[in-house]
């Protein structure tokens, strides 16, 4: 497999109690801030997805900042190092925002992406936003959750009964005080099609087993009704957050 033919569809919206999406997609060469986008390509395509951390202002703002030095990407390669580099940029930008101006002061964004080149991908990411890959029939997530527990709390089920919650809190991401910390990075290679690569917001799987993304994905349906499908899931089972789901379907050429 040495040449690539890629579908991709995506869709984002604003959780239901939140006045605007901090999220925003990078696919095809668009920026999506509500809606959807599709297309197909060849040979290239770099797919992002970056979630404004909540409880901060102007994650939105982060978000597009995040995703501006990958715009203007003309190489026919994007290296370990040029992700790092574009990444890192994008952080010291949102600090230098946020000491300009106090009203931008904590806003912060999480970021996850991949770029497909002929028959091999690179994988990147800071924070919780996910990037999962199906392939002969196996879901695996292929980012790394920059996570820590921060604490234990008890909460009444609905079934009756009580049960200990895990919150987490995001220990790398883009525009945070004094981070040191460099973007997890996953390469490899597909020896054979199709691949589907799934990148989504934590909105999104943070409602969902990964038994119901394998469900879905393994559907004779389109990469469309499959990002629906899974947003769907979510919404019934309880999601209010953001959401975010771009999925790339990669084929012989």
């Amino acid at each position: 497999m040495t040449i690539i033919s890629c579908k991709y569809f995506a869709l984002t919206k604003a959780g239901s109690f939140h006045p605007q999406n901090e999220d925003r997609v990078f696919v095809g060469g668009k920026i999506l801030s509500s809606g959807t986008v599709s297309g197909d390509c060849s040979e290239r395509i770099i797919a992002i997805v970056c979630d404004g951390i909540g409880g901060e202002p102007h994650g939105e703002l982060a978000a597009s900042i995040a995703i501006d030095g990958f715009r203007s990407i003309r190489d026919n390669l994007l290296s370990p190092y040029t992700i790092a580099e574009i990444i890192l940029s994008a952080n010291k930008n949102i600090r230098v925002l946020q000491q300009k101006n106090y009203e931008y002061e904590g806003m912060s964004t999480t970021i996850a992406g991949i770029s497909i080149e002929r028959d091999s991908f690179l994988a990147f990411n800071a924070g919780d936003t996910r990037i999962y890959l199906y392939y002969n029939g196996e879901l695996r997530q292929i980012s790394t959750d920059h996570t820590k527990v921060s604490r234990r709390i008890l909460r009444r089920c609905d079934r009756g009964g009580e049960e200990y919650v895990e919150q987490s809190v995001v220990t790398h991401y883009l525009g945070g005080i004094g981070n040191s910390w460099f973007p997890s990075l996953q390469w490899g290679r597909m020896e054979s099609s199709p691949a589907l690569f799934l990148l989504c917001s934590d909105g999104v799987y943070k409602n969902l087993e990964d038994s119901d993304f394998q469900e879905i994905l393994n559907q004779c349906i389109s990469i469309e009704e499959k990002c629906q499908a899974i947003m769907n899931r979510a919404v019934h089972n309880g999601s209010t957050d953001d959401m975010s789901i771009t999925l790339l379907e990669v084929i012989d050429g």
